[in-house]
Parts: C-alpha cells; sequence; structure tokens
C-alpha cells in the first residue's frame, strides 16, 4: 500500500512539471493544460538556458520517487530490494491468505480403525507421534494441557519411571515438525490442539448415528461405515504409550459401534435376502472383533444358507483359529452339528 501510494504521488506531482515547463512546450498542447496555463496555476517557470540542469533536477525527482517506492518487501521473493531476510513476522503477514480465501493447509487424515495411519506428513511419526496425533484428535472437545498429555501418553512405568518435562517437550517437537501446522505452537501458553484434520471413527460414528425409515439408505450408510473398518482399533499399538485407548474406553467403544453395525447390516440384508451381503457385513465386524462368539453364530447360519460345503468348511477352520473350546462347542451345538 504504501509503494503505491508514493508512486501515485510522484505521478501526479512530476506530471505537471513535465507537461508545463517542458523547454520545448511540446507537452502542452492539449486544451485542458493550455487552460491550467491560462489561469496561472502553474505559472511557467522559464527553464535555464541549457537545459542540463534542468533535465538534472528532474532525474533526481523521479529517481527518488521510484526508490521511495520500490522500497520495503518484495511479495515474490519474500525478501528485502537489499537482500536482506524480513523478520518472521513480516513473513508471516504476507503470507497469510486474505479473508475469503480458501485454506491453504491439506487436512490431515487419521485412521485408528486398524492399524494407525497418519497422512499427509513429513516423516513418519514414531509411536510417540502417532499416540500423540491420535490423542489430540480423539480429545478435539477442548484443548489440552501439557499435564494432560503427559499423564495419559507417557504414564509412570517400567524401571525409567516419568519423563522429564524437557525430554517430553522436545518429543513433541518432533512430530510438530512431522505433521507441520496441523499441531499449532502453544505461544507461550502450554496447551496443544489440533486442526484441520478428520478421523475415520467420526466418519464410521456420522453414518451410523443417521437414522433413517429407508432400508435401503439405511443399508447404504452402515455399508460406508463398515467400509472404513480395517482391522482391530489400533492395531498393533499395544505399548504402554497408547494404554489411554484401553483406559478411558475407547478402543472397547469403536468395537461395539463397529460389531453392533455389521449385525444390523447382516439383518437388514438377509430381510432381502442378500446372503452375500450379509456375509460381507458380518466379516467386516470380525475384522474389527475376530473373538466376538454372536458374529461367529451369524455367520454359521449364512454359510448353511448359501449350501456350497467347500466354503462352510473354510468358515470351521477359521472359527477354530479364533474361538476357544467352549465358543465352538455353542457354536455347534446351534448348527446342531
Amino acid at each position: 500500500m504504501t509503494r503505491r501510494l508514493a508512486q501515485a504521488i510522484g505521478c501526479c506531482a512530476l506530471a505537471p512539471l513535465l507537461v508545463l515547463h517542458s523547454p520545448d512546450q511540446s507537452l502542452a498542447a492539449g486544451p485542458a493544460l493550455a487552460a491550467l496555463r491560462t489561469a496561472q496555476v502553474f505559472p511557467p517557470i522559464a527553464p535555464p538556458a541549457d537545459g542540463r540542469a534542468y533535465a538534472v533536477l528532474l532525474a533526481i525527482a523521479f529517481g527518488g520517487v521510484v526508490l521511495f517506492g520500490r522500497r520495503g518487501l518484495s511479495r515474490t521473493t519474500g525478501r528485502r530490494r537489499d537482500g536482506r531476510v524480513p523478520s518472521q513476522s513480516s513473513v508471516a503477514e504476507l503470507a497469510a491468505p486474505e479473508v475469503g480465501d480458501a485454506p491453504t493447509s491439506r487436512m490431515l487424515r487419521i485412521e485408528v480403525v486398524g492399524s494407525v495411519r497418519i497422512a499427509p506428513v513429513d516423516d513418519d511419526p514414531r509411536e510417540f507421534g502417532r499416540s500423540l496425533v491420535c490423542y489430540l484428535a480423539l480429545h478435539a472437545d477442548r484443548s489440552r494441557s501439557v499435564d494432560d498429555v503427559q499423564t495419559a501418553l507417557w504414564p509412570v512405568v517400567g524401571p525409567k519411571g516419568d519423563v522429564t518435562r524437557k525430554t517430553f517437550l522436545n518429543q513433541v517437537s518432533v512430530v510438530r515438525r512431522s505433521i507441520g501446522s496441523h499441531l499449532p505452537s502453544s505461544k507461550g501458553v502450554a496447551r496443544y490442539t489440533l486442526v484441520d484434520f478428520t478421523v475415520d471413527w467420526d466418519d464410521i460414528q456420522r453414518l451410523v448415528d443417521k437414522t433413517t425409515e429407508d432400508p435401503e439408505l439405511r443399508i447404504e450408510r452402515l455399508t460406508r461405515a463398515l467400509e472404513l473398518v480395517r482391522g482391530v482399533p489400533f492395531e498393533s499399538e499395544v505399548g504402554p504409550i497408547f494404554q489411554w485407548a484401553d483406559t478411558e474406553g475407547i478402543r472397547t467403544l469403536i468395537t461395539r459401534t463397529v460389531v453392533a453395525a455389521a449385525i444390523e447390516l447382516h439383518n437388514l440384508h438377509m430381510h432381502e435376502p442378500n446372503l452375500a451381503g450379509a456375509e460381507w457385513a458380518l466379516r467386516q465386524g470380525l475384522r474389527c472383533s475376530p473373538f466376538e462368539p454372536s458374529l461367529w453364530e451369524l455367520l454359521a447360519t449364512v454359510m448353511h444358507a448359501r449350501g456350497d460345503p467347500g466354503e462352510e468348511l473354510r468358515f470351521w477352520h477359521d472359527a477354530m483359529a479364533c474361538l476357544d473350546d467352549v465358543a465352538l462347542r455353542r457354536l455347534r451345538d446351534r448348527m446342531g452339528e
């Protein structure tokens, strides 16, 4: 703004001088300019005899305006015209989008119904980073203090006991470098929050919670929810750093929700009947909870109804690998075998 204003003022100041006081008067030919000269708004000034001093004065004035107008930051390079790097606050001010612009950062995708996935990231976060990102994503109702996060993620366990605050903050800095602006700086306030992200568990809840009396629409929503299931919640993340997922009951809640959705979708498909759809729903539920007896019992009924001896034999092989003797005996009694 300052540069453009300076250039505009300079042009307005130089134009009368160039037009009304040029030595040969060739630029003052228009009627409007003639009227200005007649009204003595700009009284004529006799130029120097040789014209060289006059040209020097014009060159100095024009050069000053140009230099003043070009001072400041370059919006294309982020550097000053003299080559110096501006302060961080100046860079942030120039990089900030205008009001109404679309956000420039990419959404962070976090998946926990299965092995933990976080993308996109600059560096694949380690166990602490995965746990921190998942914890903040699943506690997005408010920002969390350092004590809240450290107590949840790094409890006093093992021979090393508690960790120092410095070690904890260093680990947080590593995570921030990995996911960038999605974990903003606390700016002197020791609180953490995650921004611009989506979670598969949130998507599953929204799809399952949308009630409707239209069976086809309900089947579509439940199918979309179960398509997000890739395995056991927080699969392979069994260390103490993910203990908060069990302590707070999050892993159990996800499992129960997926199992209930699988049974409901199975019932809707059996009403049609659609045996293939019913089998798919139950197997998606078993991906999340491989040892759930109710899913195995319903799946046994579906496989028996399909009447394929080879598929039924493979079913019993899979069941024996997952269920204990008591559950297998109950399953055989139900099927009359």
